[in-house]
């Protein structure tokens, strides 16, 4: 049987919703699943947790594809007849109904004004695993770039341009050139009351079109796709912060924020949250970045319906006041990857967005990304610290060019014989998977060299455990359907689980967003895969026992295929 299967038929026999209730069992002497609803209905009928138990138990054992059912403290132990559904896992389609629901996925919004460096590229990692993810739940799954072209930073490196002497042609990528002079001028801005001032003029200007910002900014963000392209990473729109202006989305904004008694006006515009004002203008009448926050917000999910105008730019569509208006519909649900250090901001934008709307508004937060002491001198910086933190400000970056280059040359001095575009897919796939594999929460140590690993929970180990079960089938002449096995070995039985297994997980990444988890899958298919090959034969064995085994692996291609595509690693024929 398939999962959503067994799943009904146990409903059927309880006559409750049980998904909820439904847990895979770490250990499998208690079972390959275990129910945990007595625990609930004991509390709702006054009744004895065992005997609540014991009466779930009773009633499931009629059902054919358990082998047994046990209680165990209140936990109803469910075990699987194989023999009796192995055929059904083997044919079991990955594949999900839609749901009529619009989702926008925002990610990246990395200021033109540098280039993109690897902790921004966590950012452009997980947003896009989101997306690979959730398209495959929701009829309309689109992605959008919040280009931040507003405020300080991106008046900095204009300032440094117009009067600081910087040339604007160079033989350098654009962005990685800007990266390098914008440590450089804060220093002297600092000691200069002249460049105060022309920075406050610039900043002003910044909210307006002017022709000379928006050949650098341009420029800046051009180079800054190049660089996200290599990742396979695309979007369907940029947003301009500026826009958010020029197509009065905030002033509409400050409209919904007043009739829903949310602002105060005093010598700028506050937002009411937690009986706090918070400003969202400066005393000068220019916006705040959270104020242009709450308002895409609002348009986002639907409180405001104006329509912004776009025109080509790259492979994309961007803002433009020149462009032709395009009709997006407002979504269901916003999703926006910005990292933890914008917690209390982000709060409030989905406290009045959520409040307004009653869509819903998610930020997924997730921690920063560090380098290990070894990786930071392989990149020649010098640090007495275990590991070292990223400031764009303070000059201390690793750009994201760079440590696809770095890692290139680790994997040609490991395989030299590797064709260039084989390499430069590894170091992608490394990347992706090291980003991936740490929960959001937790702060990324990159390491050059455990992510090359051929062991433990690297892209390496898995993509190789792939090609190992991909030379077995091509090697096998012909792969029977009708076969018939009456035992399996313990690594049988786990590798059955997790093909049954596996849209059951994806359906609870769809609700959790737990994207890490997607590793940590790959890693223990891999990790149990393995250990059948070594003991297994396959091509050797039996007629119906190696018919069996073939099957067994072309279900198991499936689940890899699934799972590198959803990461977003590209598959290759040899490492």
């Amino acid at each position: 049987m398939k999962i959503f299967e067994i799943i009904n038929e146990i409903e059927k026999i309880l006559n409750t919703n049980i998904k909820s209730f439904f847990k895979e069992n770490e250990n499998r002497e208690f079972g390959d699943y275990s129910l945990t609803i007595a625990f609930t209905l004991s509390r709702e009928k006054n009744k004895s947790l065992e005997i609540v138990a014991k009466e779930i138990c009773e009633k499931l054992k009629q059902l054919e594809f358990l082998e047994k059912v046990e209680v165990k403290n209140g936990y109803v132990n469910l075990f699987l007849d194989y023999k009796k559904i192995y055929k059904e896992i083997l044919s079991q389609k990955i594949s999900f109904e839609k749901e009529n629901k619009r989702i926008l996925i925002e990610h990246t919004s990395v200021n033109p004004n540098k280039a993109i460096h690897i902790g921004h590229l966590r950012n452009s990692i997980i947003g896009d695993c989101l997306y690979r993810l959730l398209k495959n739940f929701y009829k309309t799954v689109l992605v959008s770039n919040y280009i931040d072209d507003t405020g300080q930073q991106i008046a900095e490196i204009i300032l440094a341009f117009k009067e600081l002497g910087f040339n604007i042609d160079t033989n350098k990528k654009f962005d990685l050139y800007c990266s390098e002079i914008y440590p450089l001028i804060d220093k002297k801005i600092n000691e200069d009351i002249y460049l105060k001032n022309k920075l406050q003029e610039i900043i002003k200007s910044l909210e307006k079109y002017d022709e000379f910002n928006e050949a650098i900014i341009l420029k800046v963000l051009k180079e800054q796709l190049e660089t996200l392209k290599k990742f396979d990473i695309k979007f369907d729109f940029l947003i301009r912060e500026r826009d958010i202006l020029s197509f009065e989305i905030f002033k509409d904004a400050i409209k919904i924020l007043e009739a829903n008694n949310l602002l105060s006006k005093k010598d700028c515009i506050f937002v009411i949250f937690n009986n706090k004002e918070i400003p969202i203008t400066r005393k000068d009448g220019t916006t705040l970045y959270v104020g242009k926050d709450i308002a895409f917000a609002l348009w986002k999910l639907g409180a405001i319906k104006k329509d912004f105008s776009f025109e080509k730019f790259d492979s994309t569509l961007i803002t433009s006041l020149k462009g032709n208006l395009k009709k997006i519909k407002s979504f269901d649900i916003s999703i926006n990857v910005i990292d933890v250090r914008q917690k209390d901001e982000q709060n409030l934008v989905k406290y009045i967005a959520e409040k307004i709307t009653k869509n819903k508004y998610i930020h997924y937060s997730y921690e920063v990304v560090a380098i290990s002491n070894e990786t930071a001198k392989q990149l020649n910086i010098e640090t007495e610290e275990n590991i070292l933190h990223l400031s764009g400000r303070k000059g201390i970056f690793i750009n994201a060019d760079d440590i696809v280059e770095k890692l290139k040359l680790r994997i040609k001095a490991i395989n030299p014989k590797l064709s260039e575009k084989k390499v430069e897919s590894l170091a992608i796939n490394t990347i992706k998977y090291e980003f991936i594999k740490v929960s959001p929460e937790k702060m990324i140590i990159f390491d050059l060299e455990d992510s090359l690993k051929l062991v433990g929970n690297t892209a390496i180990y898995a993509l190789y455990s792939f090609l190992r079960l991909k030379k077995i089938l091509k090697k096998a002449e012909k792969i029977e359907k009708d076969f018939e096995v009456k035992e399996f070995d313990e690594l049988e039985k786990e590798l059955l689980f997790l093909i049954l297994n596996y849209p059951l997980f994806l359906c609870s990444l769809k609700e959790n967003l737990r994207i890490n988890l997607l590793c940590s899958y790959l890693y223990r298919l891999s990790t149990v895969f393995n250990k059948f090959y070594e003991k297994n034969p396959v091509l050797t064995a039996e007629e119906s026992v190696k018919n069996f085994r073939l099957n067994l692996l072309l279900s198991l291609k499936k689940v890899y295929e699934s799972l590198f595509s959803i990461i977003g690693l590209k598959l290759i024929s040899s490492i």
